[in-house]
């Protein structure tokens, strides 16, 4: 939760930083605008955020990634 907040709070900085003007501005703001989190890279494309999803098999206290979702 509290790295989403974060992400968000930037990515609306980055928005007002820039003075966007139009609905179309802040769409491509939007689409140009990432970030590295634990998860791996997170991008935005068409208004969607998007990033790395794995899979894993608990052993104990070890995870195992078995496969990665694009």
């Amino acid at each position: 939760m509290a790295e989403t907040t974060y992400a968000g709070l930037h990515l609306l900085s980055s928005i007002a930083n820039a003075s966007v003007p139009t609905v179309a501005d802040t769409r491509r703001a939007f689409d140009e605008w990432g970030w590295d989190s634990p998860h791996g890279p997170v991008d935005f494309r068409k208004g969607a955020a998007r990033h790395p999803v794995h899979l894993a098999v608990a052993r104990g206290i070890e995870l195992e990634v078995i496969a990665r979702v694009s």
